[in-house]
């Protein structure tokens, strides 16, 4: 049938109290879990809800599910209200909004509504409809367990209300949850709808027309099946395990009815199976909360006998009935006496008012808990402050517990204490401090001490004793609470005090008397103090540092004392009265200081003015001498002619320093004579190049190389100035000197001096540099000559040397060929191999001497390295195996195009190769390493068993220089080999390196591809 008849189909009748399902527990909004939890458990799992209502109406509703997310949060279950787990809001329906049954049940499956209120105008609860009951009703009618399914009889319907009849069950079929099987008389299986197929996952045709055992049965089953069918027909509600196609199991509930016939004749069942996965999932959910209520008393428990702080728990009249070690501990008393007492038995009696009004809000609703810091009187009757968390547990009864835990916070209160003592001194401190520093003058800062220190100390007179020299004093100052105590004035003269004690106060002695009778001291001095009328008294020293910053390390002045006097009776000083009156008095020494410091330092302060102006002064003249050294430095150094150097000289400083006149003289020292050969006139008119006598003496203090400074009567200038700096060219070698000339009445100041001296060392410098020049010039073009002759030389040899080379080559050929003797091969053999070493010797010096000299030009082809190699490599390997050394190649198995010069690389290579089976011992190794990278070409040649000594390894690259006792080939050779590797990889632009060590030696060559760009050497250095 289409949706569309199933819409058309009128309300079915029934009221919907009929509809209503048991009702679950109800419960308030401030019920507490536990309470909530110990109720259902009681119901033995029947109700897996509860309903929250208040006021008669539903504000929620409580399931495993919202119990298990509350736990999940690792939130703790005890204490907690509904209010805080339950879900809110709650769907609920109202009285006037029900049409039918059967869109009451779309309704809930719909929106996923297991259990639904439904309430009246006012919203107050009428009852509720459960989706499992609901389907239940749907099908099989009531409850009742003698329901039975009648096939509805046609005798009396005419068509239209058969299909109306038709129509209404295939619509309550497809709308209720439930699968529905037929069988017929003979067990045969002749109907199911779509949930029971979907249900087993087998097709309606593979399940309709089947005999049993069903495919559906387990074979687990089988046995429990055929004995229930034995006994007549399965009980109602029947709870047994189905299989679907793919295997699974699953739990359902089974219900069954007859069917019959309009006359009444049971023709077949009906079966509505019920899938129990749900609930069954419900079910392990509920066990798995009363295993974490469980597990969380036994937690509580086990928290509470080990927890290391005090735990108790009360009755709500605070009486103790449980208690945990720590707490025992803590008061002193045992568990048994503690358990017969009251909390307000061991608490302060100036704290039981404050928990009582904390207890009074509990018992009126405002508070779960309160927190304080609190004191306890232990057996012994000591005080102990503890830190005291309590909160209320009320257990499903209604019944009021207290939890406490306490923390021992006697020492932490201690500390605050004593913090708060020492910030109270410490202002205290800061007011007199800040009192006596207001004042520069000395009576109203000793007035103002005296006033707050009795004040403080509350004491009958305080006074300040002052000493002479001769450590006699007098009261300079006082404060007392009678003026018949008054001791202002009065001059002192303590004996006992000169002879024992007043080295000790220079040292800080505090001296605290609280009763001259019984006190410990000197008969002069008890006599002294009672003459005065005191009966206890705080003596402490005024010091005043020795030097301005006390830095000194001398020991302190001893200025004065400042005494507290108790008069009327003997007084017991607090413990901080001392360190604090110290402290007092340290600031009055200070203070005492303070105008003679103001004044010293008002002069130091128009001093520094004075040495801040002179310093600028000074600070900016030499910026501008510092200037003008660089710019005449400059100039100096730009030329390398010694004239123009010494003319620039005398001239800048003549304008710089508005000389007279400047020059700079030669000294000729075997005349002891001088001439001035530069002269730049300012003021004076010049005197041209003249030859003037030297003193010996000053000739002396030039050598030397001190600047002389001195005015005298020159034989041409008449009465002058002269300042002479000495000029040196080489360590200890004396030029001359330059010469600075003024009029006698203007002279020169330190700074022109230190200048013209620093002019006089640049000077000097420039010309040694122009000097040293010269001679570089020169050496320059006698080497220029030199290497000259050497290319004409070296030109000259070669073709001597070739040319009895060539001729002794055919004269070898010429005897080979016409045969010798046995007896005259061997010489043959040695003359050849000579031959070869002399002709090789004068190639390499050819080729060295062209690498040298630069004559030598690229010859840059591209080529490929592994083909190049293949040519290469072979007689090596050969001399290598002669040698009876391991020859090991890795030549990368990939094509390598490069572009470089062949010859000069074949060279090194051939070298490298050569050198190594010269200088390896039998028995070892040598390996050839080739690769390339983006970076060019890398060759790699190593030797094992051979070490070049470290002293051999700077010089190897040295031409002609050989390591004889390293040549285990016994070839000699002649040391050009590798300077020519050197001066061929230079010239290719390249790079080589060389390690020895750890029985190894490497040779490592980079070469970069030099491609097109046929780069032509530049000529050696």
């Amino acid at each position: 049938m289409s949706s569309d008849m199933v819409e058309d189909l009128p309300s079915p009748s029934g009221s919907l109290e009929q509809l209503f399902g048991r009702m679950p527990p109800l419960v308030g909004l401030d019920s507490s879990l536990a309470e909530l939890l110990s109720l259902l458990a009681q119901k033995n799992g029947s109700w897996p809800y509860a309903l929250v209502v208040d006021a008669g109406r539903v504000v929620g509703i409580l399931t495993p599910v919202d119990v298990l997310r509350w736990v999940a949060s690792d939130r703790s279950w005890q204490g907690s209200t509904l209010a805080e787990v339950m879900t809110t809001p709650v769907v609920t329906l109202a009285v006037g909004n029900y049409r039918d049954p059967l869109a009451l049940l779309e309704l809930m499956r719909a929106h996923g509504i297991r259990h639904l209120p439904v309430v009246d105008e006012a919203g107050s609860l009428l009852g509720v409809v459960n989706q499992d009951e609901l389907c239940w009703r749907l099908t099989l009618g009531p409850p009742p367990s003698a329901a039975v399914w009648r096939e509805p009889s046609t005798e009396k319907l005419d068509l239209p209300d058969l299909q109306t009849t038709l129509n209404l069950r295939v619509a309550i079929e497809r709308a209720i949850p439930l699968g529905i099987a037929a069988v017929n008389s003979q067990g045969r299986q002749i109907y199911v709808n779509e949930t029971f197929a979907t249900m087993v996952g087998w097709p309606k045709e593979e399940l309709i027309g089947k005999d049993p055992p069903f495919v559906y049965w387990p074979p687990e089953e089988m046995g429990k099946i055929t004995a229930a069918f034995a006994q007549g027909r399965p009980p109602q509600g029947w709870e047994l395990t189905f299989r679907r196609r793919s295997g699974e199991r699953f739990p359902v509930r089974i219900l069954e009815a007859p069917w019959l016939d309009a006359q009444g004749k049971v023709i077949g069942m009906i079966v509505s199976v019920q899938d129990l996965t749900p609930e069954k999932e419900l079910q392990n959910q509920q066990q798995q909360l009363q295993h974490s209520l469980q597990y969380q008393q036994d937690l509580f428990q086990s928290l509470f006998e080990q927890a290391p702080v005090g735990m108790a728990v009360t009755d709500a009249a605070g009486h103790l009935l449980k208690v945990n070690q720590s707490f025992c501990q803590l008061t002193g008393y045992t568990e048994a006496e503690l358990l017969s007492m009251n909390y307000a038995d061991i608490t302060h009696p100036e704290d039981l008012r404050q928990e009582a009004i904390y207890v009074e809000e509990i018992q009126a609703g405002r508070r779960r808990g309160y927190r304080m810091e609190k004191r306890y009187i232990r057996k012994s009757g000591e005080i102990r402050w503890v830190d005291l968390s309590s909160f209320v547990a009320e257990t499903p009864e209604k019944q009021i517990y207290g939890v406490v835990s306490i923390v021992d916070i006697s020492e932490r209160k201690q500390a605050q204490e004593q913090v708060q003592l020492q910030l109270h001194q410490a202002r205290l401190l800061s007011h007199i401090v800040q009192g006596i520093r207001q004042s520069l003058q000395v009576e109203s800062i000793l007035s103002f001490a005296v006033e707050e220190v009795r004040r403080l100390l509350d004491v009958e007179r305080v006074v300040i004793y002052r000493f002479f020299p001769d450590w006699v004093g007098e009261i300079a100052m006082e404060s007392v609470s009678r003026p018949e105590l008054s001791l202002l004035g009065l001059v002192i003269e303590d004996r006992c005090f000169v002879t024992q004690w007043h080295q000790a106060y220079q040292q800080g002695r505090i001296s605290a008397i609280e009763d001259i009778d019984t006190a410990p001291i000197q008969p002069c001095h008890r006599e002294l103090l009672a003459s005065l009328g005191v009966r206890a008294n705080l003596v402490v020293p005024i010091l005043q540092s020795a030097g301005p910053d006390g830095t000194d390390g001398r020991l302190a002045r001893l200025w004065g004392l400042l005494i507290a006097h108790q008069c009327s009776a003997p007084k017991k000083w607090d413990p901080w009265m001392p360190d604090f009156l110290r402290q007092i008095a340290d600031q009055l020494g200070l203070a005492l200081q303070q105008a003679e410091l103001f004044e010293q330092l008002q002069a130091a302060n128009a001093e520094l003015r004075y040495q801040v102006e002179v310093r600028n002064a000074e600070l900016a003249q030499r910026v501008r001498y510092e200037q003008m050294l660089r710019l005449i430095g400059d100039k100096v150094r730009s030329s390398l002619d010694e004239q123009e150097i010494l003319a620039t000289v005398v001239r800048e400083l003549t304008q710089a320093f508005q000389l007279g006149a400047c020059g700079v003289a030669l000294i000729h020292p075997e005349t002891q004579t001088y001439t001035l050969v530069y002269e730049a006139a300012g003021s004076l008119p010049p005197i041209g190049q003249v030859t003037l006598p030297l003193d010996p003496v000053l000739l002396r203090q030039l050598r030397q190389g001190q600047t002389l400074y001195f005015s005298t009567d020159h034989p041409l200038r008449g009465r002058c100035t002269f300042l002479a700096c000495p000029l040196f060219v080489e360590t200890g070698s004396l030029l001359g000197f330059l010469k600075l000339v003024r009029l006698p009445q203007e002279g020169f100041i330190e700074a022109e001096i230190h200048f013209a001296e620093q002019v006089a060392t640049q000077c000097s410098i420039a010309i040694r540099q122009a000097r040293l020049y010269q001679e570089i010039q020169a050496q320059l073009r006698q080497l220029q000559r030199l290497n000259e002759l050497k290319e004409e030389f070296l030109s000259m040899v070669s073709h001597e040397l070739r040319t009895p080379l060539t001729n002794m080559k055919m004269a070898l050929k010429m005897l080979e060929v016409r045969g010798l003797s046995e007896a005259q091969i061997p010489y043959f053999h040695i003359l050849k191999q000579e031959w070869q070493k002399e002709l090789d010797l004068v190639n390499d010096l050819l080729d060295l001497q062209r690498l040298e000299a630069g004559s030598r030009s690229l010859e840059i082809a591209r080529f490929e390295v592994r083909e190049w190699l293949e040519k290469l490599v072979p007689p090596f390997a050969l001399r290598f195996q002669e040698r009876r050394l391991t020859f090991v190649s890795r030549i990368p198995s990939e094509p390598i195009l490069f572009s470089t010069d062949v010859g000069l690389l074949t060279r090194i290579l051939s070298e490298l190769l050569a050198n190594a089976a010269k200088y390896t011992p039998a028995g070892q190794q040598v390996y050839l390493e080739v690769a390339g990278d983006s970076s060019g070409l890398h060759l790699q040649v190593i030797n094992t068993g051979v070490e070049i000594p470290a002293e051999h390894l700077p010089r190897i690259f040295e031409k002609f220089h050989r390591i004889p006792q390293l040549d285990y080939a016994h070839q000699g050779g002649t040391g050009l080999g590798l300077p020519l590797v050197k001066k061929a990889v230079e010239l290719l632009q390249g790079i080589l390196r060389v390690e020895s060590g750890e029985n190894r030696t490497l040779f490592a060559v980079s070469l970069p591809d030099l491609g097109s760009s046929a780069l032509t050497p530049s000529p050696s250095p």
